[in-house]
């Protein structure tokens, strides 16, 4: 985590979630005028600002079936915060160690002190491990295993109030507590126990531990903690051998003590240090130790999964002895992580069994089932585990009352069936290659009793283990709104707990007063107004780059990132059910007291209200297109095609990004990352982050060109391409203008404003000059960004103009730069426009010429994108689009030149460039040159990975491939590209070489 860069006046925003008042007060202060102010602004999830948050902004605005669910207005599916403690850019480096020595699923539960202290019938089973140096960096246990979020249920909170599962409400009651501190959840090392030794440079539960199971920050970091560490002195040791010492506890000394390579003690002493924390979101990742069905429930405790329990086993009668969590039939015990604690039954019809939802696809490696220690034969003799995964026969499609739903068919048994299994007392199966096969893909376990009636069996435990990360995570961000002065985001926090997330649902319209009428302080959007204001003023703004930073575990992992942006903070367009398969946008009847109106429309906080009868699943509900065809106010785009890791992420300076494929003038965004892992490789997200600013031209650009289709491809063809901008009097307008153009041979001929044609530009050779070198001079300047980028044109009807490659884009560009266009050059109502008369290649069988426009000697604003519309009535196009009519070959060469050329050395015409073009390629292709000599035997293979259609180029030095220079001679070549077909597309010719 790092500070926001989202203040342009360098100081860093208020530390506070989004919903308490004083943070937005102090955000308002602290931004100094927002997008009022003149410059680009940068704003960035994943830090303090806007932390890394899975918790569900909303359970009933989500999308998917129960299994596989997308939290669209914001949250996480199978994701995990974790934190990096030290800052050094790994997590879990170097965890405390534990070894399970006696394969019960206890670590260090039984020190060596002749006791049986944890009642299994074992003495001294499972000792303290020595604690090893994992990463060599002088320091012990510095980096332990931590998952950061505090339990908010109140009615779980008071279930959890005995060891081992204390748990504070909040930060402050931990804070007024220190020696007992603890809350949060993060089983470090891997005991079954929480927060049970605080991070105080004492070991508390005398395990042999220091801090090794400290308490979790909840919402976000702080800039820098300073946490005891165990360090001791590496001066004389290798990273090897500082990874070999075995550190264990000296009691007397109450210190760690090791014995060095040379025989010497290596004492480990207790300090305090100041590290600066960070924290990534990544997929679940699994280790040997964690148990997937405990996670499973700690997760459903804290609330990231919502009110449906995972351990689901209403099918099988376990309503009739208790809810899931209370009871000795409860379904909650068999997941505690307490093995003293159990769900056990004598009958075979109620509460025969239940179903664990493990809410990701996991590679499952071992199940185990565990009776209490003190109650061996209660242990379940005959039983089954059928399972759910990714198979095609796992899932089945239902068309139910209008309604397409999936739902995963758990019939496949995991493990054979059971039969009079009494012993061992402890069941283990594993999938490691053996008699049960390889590690299971694995969504659902149901387990099933078979016992017969009056026979007594229990679990204490059911327990999962398993490997690598969840196979289908995904994160969505919350809705941010960047149009009001400081960007709010819609996330919901409790009133009396402004740690504790809550679902938007929960915050109902309700007559608090039993006046029979609601008045507007009891309104459901008047409560969370204060937290995010869904018609709170601001502007629409221009998009600039997106990027992200973080960091790749293996060599296959990839997140593959999306966005979105609208106009409304509504992504769906309500409606109501009012009889099998129809819907209604409008209210029929007050639902509480006289709110809402009848014949008002559905909106998000009526809709929420609604019953389960009359409310539509949200994935039912039209899409929020941008535009108003759907009658409702503002839009959205859809999701954006996926963006790839490599995409985004920045270099080592913070440089790097991808430009936001998003249209101007809106002012919601919304981020999209599905992780894909697989057994061995993930990826971890430090920070996500974009930038915006105000648009140059608030009521946007309209763009349309003609003709819409061209002959031949390669072939420079003539076009119109016109615009016409809408400037309001408080817009700072703009004095250039960029067409994407498919290669730098793209030429303007005409600039007409307002049908008047303006004078070029033409950059003046040095005196003296040959008419040679001045055609080569002004040549240059015409195809150079820099030159373009230096001129001033400040007169009226002249502009200069250059076509180039982009250097930050690597796009071909036909730029044109003009004095400053303002209102006053298109008054509303008298049509002017834009008019650039050009010639220019095409490459595919349809290009677009996307076009920006911006202000080149305004600092900080971003380049606005047009738009496609009708910017001139006499022209039929509408549109930016231009197809081919006539179809040739995919490659053409162009030129070889110098041929024939020289290798001698000496700086002139030491090289020859095959120069060609390419032809109707989506996609990166492998084009390549091969240098013959006259028998026919290949010489020299010249190799280029070419991005897609255009011109491109090769070049030969003289030399083959074994690095020697050919003699002089006639050459023949071989040039040849891969079409998006795989067809390989080739031509030949010969070149010469000489001395």
């Amino acid at each position: 985590m790092t500070q926001s860069r989202c203040s342009r006046t360098g100081i860093a925003p208020a530390r506070f979630p989004n919903g308490l008042a004083i943070g937005w007060l102090l955000g308002l202060l602290l931004a100094t005028g927002g997008l009022q102010q003149a410059g680009a602004v940068v704003w960035r999830v994943g830090d303090q600002s806007q932390p890394w948050q899975p918790f569900p902004v909303s359970q009933i605005m989500s999308e998917g079936p129960e299994y596989r669910k997308d939290y669209t207005w914001g949250g996480g599916f199978a994701v995990e915060v974790v934190v990096d403690d030290d800052g050094d850019g790994l997590i879990d480096e170097d965890p405390v160690e534990v070894i399970d020595n006696d394969g019960d699923g206890q670590h260090n539960e039984d020190p060596e002190d002749g006791l049986d202290n944890d009642h299994d019938g074992l003495v001294d089973e499972d000792p303290v491990e020595p604690q090893v140096d994992n990463d060599g960096d002088g320091l012990v246990n510095e980096d332990g295993l931590r998952t950061g979020g505090p339990i908010y249920d109140p009615d779980i909170r008071q279930s959890y109030t005995l060891v081992p599962f204390f748990r504070y409400a909040t930060a402050a009651e931990a804070a007024a507590n220190p020696t007992k501190a603890g809350w949060g959840w993060g089983d470090d090392d891997h005991d079954n126990r929480w927060n049970e030794d605080p991070t105080d440079g004492l070991d508390n539960d005398t395990d042999g531990l220091i801090d090794e199971d400290g308490a979790t920050p909840s919402v976000s970091l702080p800039s820098s903690w300073s946490l005891p560490v165990v360090a001791y002195d590496t001066t004389d040791l290798s990273l090897e051998q500082r990874r070999a010492l075995g550190f264990t506890w000296d009691t007397a000394a109450r210190t760690y003590v090791a014995t060095a390579p040379g025989g010497g003690i290596v004492t480990a002493r207790i300090e305090s240090r100041t590290f600066t924390p960070r924290d990534y979101i990544r997929s679940i990742r699994l280790d040997p130790m964690r148990n997937i069905v405990r996670l499973l429930d700690d997760r459903f405790l804290s609330g990231l999964l919502g009110i449906r329990d995972p351990m689901d086993s209403t099918g099988y009668g376990s309503t009739l002895v208790g809810s899931a969590h209370s009871g000795d039939g409860g379904h909650g015990q068999i997941a505690d992580g307490n093995i003293f604690t159990a769900k056990g039954t004598s009958s075979a019809t109620a509460s025969s069994g239940f179903r664990a939802e493990l809410k990701a696809l996991f590679y499952v490696d071992m199940l185990r089932l565990r009776p209490r220690p003190d109650f061996p034969d209660r242990t379940p003799p005959t039983f089954q585990i059928t399972y759910a995964g990714d198979k095609p026969t796992h899932f089945q499609e239902l068309y139910t009352l209008g309604e397409l739903q999936k739902r995963l068919v758990v019939t496949e048994y995991i493990i054979p069936y059971q039969t009079d299994q009494l012993r061992p007392p402890v069941k283990e199966y594993r999938f490691d290659g053996g008699k049960l096969g390889d590690p299971k893909k694995v969504r659902v376990l149901d387990f099933r009793s078979g016992t017969p009636e009056g026979y007594t069996w229990e679990l204490a435990e059911f327990e999962a283990y398993g490997h690598g990360s969840a196979q289908d995570a995904a994160y969505i961000t919350e809705i941010i709104d960047v149009g009001t002065t400081r960007p709010q985001f819609r996330r919901y926090y409790d009133s009396q707990d402004p740690t504790r997330p809550i679902a938007f649902e929960t915050v109902q319209t309700l007559d608090l007063n039993k006046n029979s009428k609601i008045d507007p302080e009891e309104l459901a959007s008047t409560k969370l107004r204060p937290q995010f204001d869904p018609d709170a003023a601001g502007t629409p703004v221009t998009w600039g780059r997106l990027r992200w930073s973080g960091q790749q575990e293996g060599n296959d992992g990839d997140v593959l990132v999306r966005v979105r942006a609208g106009t409304s903070p509504d992504t769906y367009v309500y409606q109501r059910k009012v009889g099998r398969g129809v819907l209604s946008p409008y209210i029929d009847r007050s639902r509480v007291a006289d709110w809402p109106a009848a014949g008002s429309r559905v909106d998000a906080y009526s809709y929420a209200s609604l019953s389960g009868l009359d409310q539509p699943n949200a994935g039912t509900l039209p899409y929020n297109y941008l535009g108003d065809a759907d009658g409702s106010k503002g839009g959205w785009t859809v999701w954006s095609a996926p963006m790839n890791w490599n995409d985004g992420l920045v270099d080592q300076n913070g440089n790097g990004g991808v430009l936001l494929p998003l249209p101007p003038l809106t002012r919601y965004i919304q981020l999209w990352f599905e992780f894909k892992c697989t057994e061995t490789s993930g990826v971890s997200i430090d920070w996500v982050e974009f930038d915006y600013s105000l648009p140059v031209v608030s009521r946007g650009v309209v763009a349309e060109i003609y003709p819409d289709s061209t002959g031949e491809l390669g072939r420079l063809s003539p076009f119109r391409y016109v615009m016409k901008p809408d400037i309001a009097n408080s817009d700072i307008g703009f004095n250039r203008i960029d067409l994407i153009v498919p290669s730098t041979d793209a030429q303007i001929d005409t600039l007409l404003v307002d049908d008047l044609s303006w004078t070029r530009l033409i950059p003046r050779p040095p005196a003296g000059s040959s008419s040679a070198d001045s055609a080569a001079y002004v040549g240059r300047l015409l195809r150079s960004q820099a030159w373009l980028d230096t001129v001033r044109v400040t007169a009226d009807r002249i502009y200069a103009s250059a076509s180039y490659v982009d250097s930050a884009t690597g796009q071909a560009r036909l730029s044109v730069k003009t004095r400053t266009f303002k209102a006053v050059d298109f008054p509303q109502g008298q049509d002017k426009d834009i008019q650039i008369v050009m010639q220019a290649p095409v490459y595919r069988l349809l290009t677009e010429f996307s076009s920006y426009v911006w202000n080149d000697v305004a600092a900080g604003y971003l380049q606005q994108p047009t738009s496609p519309g009708n910017a001139a009535d006499h022209l039929p196009s509408d549109d930016v689009k231009v197809t081919v009519a006539q179809v040739g070959k995919s490659v053409a060469l162009r030129t070889v030149s110098p041929n024939p050329f020289t290798p001698n050395g000496d700086g002139i015409n030491d090289q020859t460039r095959f120069e060609f073009d390419l032809f109707l390629l989506t996609a990166a292709v492998n084009v390549e040159v091969i240098v013959f000599d006259l028998t026919g035997r290949p010489l020299r293979h010249l190799v280029s990975l070419a991005s897609g259609a255009g011109v491109r180029d090769l070049s030969w030095d003289g030399y083959d491939d074994d690095g020697n220079l050919v003699p002089p001679g006639i050459y023949l070549y071989r040039l040849s590209a891969e079409s998006d077909t795989q067809e390989s597309k080739a031509t030949m010719g010969t070149v010469a070489v000489a001395y």
